[in-house]
């Protein structure tokens, strides 16, 4: 086979996977729940529950419309992996917490 053959298949295999290593922000919403219930995430802000739950890629972001009254909790309660975690805008002092041991793995910052 000759070079441009394979050129056109490392082209066509990277594609591929970019499309799948797109990174997206998955917001919570709904106040205390499960991680892995996703009617607690949202592709916007304080937007429409239903979200697939953050995986490797996506950064989970906890904000301002998380919350609507304080004191609540999200508990994880499987092993799961995250691009990133982002509390930097939550109020109301939610906290996360786990009800078995579990591993947490993140690809990205805290």
């Amino acid at each position: 086979m000759n070079k441009y053959f394979y050129i056109q298949l490392l082209i066509l295999t990277l594609s591929l996977f970019s499309q799948t290593l797109v990174a997206a922000n998955k917001y919570w919403v709904g106040n205390g729940g499960n991680w892995s219930d996703n009617s607690h995430w949202s592709l916007t802000s304080g937007g429409t529950s239903g979200a697939a739950i953050p995986s490797a890629f996506d950064i989970a972001v906890f904000d301002q419309n998380s919350f609507n009254s304080a004191n609540h909790s999200v508990i994880i309660s499987e092993n799961i992996s995250i691009g990133g975690l982002d509390w930097r805008n939550v109020s109301l002092n939610p906290t996360l917490s786990a009800d078995t041991p579990v591993i947490m793995t993140l690809y990205g910052e805290i």
